[in-house]
């Protein structure tokens, strides 16, 4: 009876996604790592790590159809409810938009936290469950 013994559609209103954090390294290339040795030197070992050049982060979200929306954070922000609120969320509902009404639609966030619940209820209209 929930799902109309698969004749629901629900599936198709159903939006997800969570928070990505990407690391990404400007590794040396092997001209710059080479260095002169006689036959009889040992063999040189490279034991550090390099540090990553830079981090990127944001949010991405899917329907049943695929990749609605990449959001990234600007250099130096990070993930918190106002980021969330006033900026990620309206861009994933623009993209939305643009393929569909949003009238309808069940957001599932596995990270929702209470504290962005009265943001979502005043800026979106919506329901917690």
């Amino acid at each position: 009876m929930r799902f109309e013994e698969s004749q629901s559609r629900c599936v198709f209103d159903i939006i997800t996604g969570d928070e990505f954090w990407f690391y990404h390294y400007d590794p040396e290339l092997k001209e710059q790592s080479k260095v002169w040795m006689s036959t009889s030197d040992p063999r040189s070992i490279k034991i550090h790590r390099i540090k990553s050049a830079g981090e990127k982060n944001g949010g991405y979200f899917f329907m049943k159809f695929g990749l609605i929306k990449s959001v990234s954070l600007e250099t130096g922000a990070i993930v918190n409810a106002s980021w969330y609120v006033n900026a990620c969320l309206p861009q994933v509902f623009q993209a939305v938009s643009e393929r569909r009404e949003t009238r309808g639609l069940i957001f599932h966030d596995d990270n929702a936290r209470r504290r962005i619940e009265l943001g979502l209820r005043t800026n979106f209209c919506w329901k917690i469950m």
